[in-house]
């Protein structure tokens, strides 16, 4: 036909031809005679024969998309609107309304069945005008067409394995402008006709904003020939905006004769009072209940808060929980992927109303999401666990760069708890937090997420303690801060849930006394006294509670002097056997990096490891803390 493919210029488009089983696209032989004559493929009231007088589609009920079928159109090929109200003159005589007025009910804004619906909504959500129940004419937006349905194995089936390739193919049949903004469901009669082969799982003939509409049962182990016909209910959700229904055919093998065709869709209701649902994560810190913002982790002393926001607004919680459910789902990334659901009551749960919308709003402690199953039981888990942070640049040629970071995390094969970087966010592959204090204070993270009904929150964070935590950017010798603003008063509290051993890698916070000092030049000496001389800053970090904090007491290398060769050789000597305090040793025992040290908390009394080259060769060596002072 005049408007589809027709490989074998016979005068027949193809999809004429493959609408008789034995049709063949490729082949001239079938006649005009053969198809047309009194079958009337789309049910628009025209035979075929009369189709084909008339230049109008026999596989579209609508060939102008005026909503008026082509058998009761005067005009079935044009689309006029004289008075330029955005209303097609057939569709307004059809009506009842004036075409050539815009005045009143016969204009664009009228609404002459009062269902809160004007004209050009009307008009463009295919219902009638006229109606307030919804029922509308057929919605057509570019081709109704062939859907041909794949086989697996074209020998499975007795008697016919003629097979051929047919290219892949989207048809959209219905475009709807939600003029409203507002969230509706929408019910569409699909036709379906024709033979279909399936196979194992089977498939889909028609698909429905990606849910199932006909066909896709199981049909068994072989392959078997299902004749289908007849009509099938369709309900779309739609949000404020534009929906489409549509189908796709792939590229695969193909019998002869085996077809479904959609030969006709109408919208027959419109339901008005959906529900909008938008969930969230809150701030637990803000009395309003802010979003909690991407690169947050919710510390291990605060409570995981929730938003459930409905719209429009609904009277009470009972209300919502009948209109939707109970089930609040919630999923962690490590501990729980597959989710668990936790109940929401009236006990449980707080019920905020807004100017439109409801609000529901659950704040569960620490100790219920371990009830619950999706943190730990317990703080110190039997896991062994990674996490780290740095601040370096994305080339690995600056000073400061990510590569050892990364080769602290290649050389570990435990499980992650999280990165830090400026580079990526946590739809990121694998996840990145972009930096932020409460990740340094965690230690440890897990993806979090909420799903209530068929809304879904967006990723956020919950702490989860790793056992070892990489850190990497400048430090500060003279009070003992880190590069982000990083203080020990910062995770007081926090690092000793889970934390075996912390590394530093930058410069000077983790210095006690005078310890390595003595062994500096003159020079080195004088810029060490001017940045504090012999005031401890690693006194600062040992109390806060991991067994080993490991670092340097003066300079550390830079990233571009093998920052990454140390901690890869670091991780390697841990790896066959050796301790915290002699792998640190093994990895360092060169150069910048005999300023490094260990400060061993998993004695008692603590022990702090150094460099000293007093008498010249280095001696790895240590003073042990006496009396309450180093």
């Amino acid at each position: 036909f005049w408007v589809f493919p027709n490989d074998d210029q016979d005068g027949l488009s193809d999809i004429l031809e493959q609408e008789i089983v034995d049709a063949d696209p490729f082949d001239s032989i079938v006649s005009i005679a053969d198809v047309l004559g009194s079958d009337d493929f789309d049910g628009d009231g025209l035979t075929n024969a009369q189709e084909w007088a008339a230049k109008t589609d026999p596989t579209r009920k609508d060939t102008d998309g005026d909503r008026i079928p082509d058998g009761a159109d005067p005009l079935p090929l044009t689309w006029r609107d004289t008075d330029g109200d955005g209303l097609p003159d057939d569709w307004e005589t059809f009506y009842g309304l004036n075409p050539l007025s815009t005045n009143g009910m016969h204009g664009a804004s009228g609404d002459p069945d009062g269902d809160g619906f004007t004209n050009i909504e009307e008009y463009r959500l295919g219902s009638s005008p006229t109606s307030s129940a919804g029922l509308g004419y057929v919605f057509h937006r570019g081709n109704i067409g062939q859907l041909q349905v794949a086989i697996q194995d074209s020998t499975n089936c007795a008697g016919n394995n003629d097979s051929r390739q047919f290219v892949q193919r989207t048809i959209q049949f219905v475009e709807i402008t939600n003029a409203n903004m507002r969230p509706m469901e929408f019910t569409f009669r699909v036709s379906v006709t024709g033979r279909v082969e399936r196979q194992n799982s089977g498939y889909d003939l028609v698909n429905v904003n990606d849910e199932l509409v006909f066909g896709g049962s199981n049909e068994g182990m072989e392959c078997q020939m299902a004749n289908k016909s007849g009509d099938v209910l369709v309900k779309v959700m739609a949000p404020p905006g534009e929906i489409a229904l549509s189908y796709d055919t792939v590229d695969s093998l193909f019998h002869v004769g085996a077809f479904a065709r959609v030969t006709d869709i109408e919208m027959v209701d419109v339901n008005t009072n959906v529900l909008s649902i938008d969930i969230k994560f809150a701030d637990p810190d803000d009395a309003g209940w802010a979003d909690l913002e991407e690169n947050i982790v919710i510390l291990s002393d605060k409570n995981t808060r929730i938003k459930i926001k409905i719209t429009p607004q609904l009277p009470d919680l009972q209300t919502i929980f009948n209109d939707r459910s109970t089930a609040l789902k919630i999923k962690t990334s490590g501990t729980a992927p597959a989710g668990q659901d936790y109940t929401l009551t009236s006990q449980n749960t707080t019920l905020v109303q807004g100017i439109g919308y409801s609000e529901v709003r659950v704040s569960l402690t620490r100790d219920q999401l371990k009830t619950l199953g999706v943190l730990p039981s317990q703080e110190a888990d039997s896991i062994t666990e990674k996490a780290w942070l740095d601040h370096g640049s994305s080339s690995a040629s600056a000073p400061s760069n990510l590569t050892d970071g990364n080769a602290f995390e290649s050389g570990l094969s435990v499980e992650t708890r999280g990165k830090s970087t400026h580079f990526g966010n946590l739809e990121s592959s694998p996840p990145n937090s972009h930096i932020d204090k409460t990740f340094f204070i965690a230690a440890g993270r897990e993806i979090i997420t909420a799903r209530f009904g068929n809304s879904v929150s967006p990723k956020r964070q919950i702490m989860n303690q790793a056992d070892l935590f990489y850190y990497s950017g400048h430090g500060n010798h003279a009070d003992a801060i880190l590069q982000g603003g990083f203080a020990p008063i910062d995770v007081t509290g926090y690092w000793n849930k889970d934390l075996d051993c912390v590394i530093v890698a930058g410069c000077a916070v983790l210095d006690i006394k005078d310890y390595r000092a003595q062994s500096f030049l003159p020079l080195s000496w004088l810029k060490w006294y001017a940045a504090g001389g012999d005031w401890s800053p690693g006194a600062q970090w040992e109390p806060t509670g991991p067994s080993y904090l490991i670092g340097y007491n003066w300079t550390a290398p830079l990233d571009n002097q093998d920052s990454s060769g140390i901690i890869s050789y670091f991780l390697s000597v841990l790896g066959n056997g050796a301790s915290i305090v002699n792998a640190w040793k093994q990895a360092n025992d060169l150069g910048v990096g005999r300023n490094a040290c260990v400060i061993d908390c998993s004695t008692n009394p603590h022990v702090y490891w150094y460099w000293d080259e007093t008498s010249g060769p280095a001696i790895w060596t240590n003073v042990i803390k006496s009396g309450g002072s180093w």
